[in-house]
């Protein structure tokens, strides 16, 4: 961790390091200044999975380091962009867009996040789960 102290006006500044992150007024953008260095962010747009996008993910996907399959459905939500992951013995978990081929749940420090491969046809061949402490957990398409 790296203790940031209020700036004011959108700066935070790392007291041993003099590094700063600067966020602009309208939180489009972000600067982070490290060593004299500044590297700029700017926010990308929410993205919005087409029926057919999230259609493509739609099966059961097995994984070899556990053994057990899960699948993937449509679960609409509130606004029809969201896919859940479906296993024995619990509850479904909804998941939301982050970008092509990528959906999440839950906080940045312990959220799960699941990114889907395609094969050279663009074919999703599968997926890998992050989630806490594990890292990239493998799944193949069925």
């Amino acid at each position: 961790p790296m203790p940031l102290e209020d700036g004011g006006n959108g700066r935070f500044v790392h007291a041993a390091t003099g590094s700063t992150v600067t966020l602009s007024p309208d939180g489009a953008t972000l600067d982070i200044t490290v060593g004299g260095e500044t590297s700029s962010f700017t926010r990308a747009g929410r993205y919005h999975p087409s029926a057919a996008d999230l259609d493509a993910l739609v099966g059961t996907y097995w994984s070899e380091e556990l053994a057990v399959p899960y699948e993937i459905v449509r679960d609409g939500g509130t606004d029809g962009e969201t896919i859940a992951v479906r296993r024995r013995k619990f509850p479904d978990e909804t998941y939301r867009p982050l970008a092509p081929d990528t959906f999440g749940r839950g906080s940045l420090d312990w959220g799960t996040v699941v990114r889907f491969q395609r094969d050279e046809a663009g074919i999703i061949a599968g997926f890998t789960m992050t989630a806490g402490r594990i890292r990239n957990l493998a799944f193949a398409r069925q």
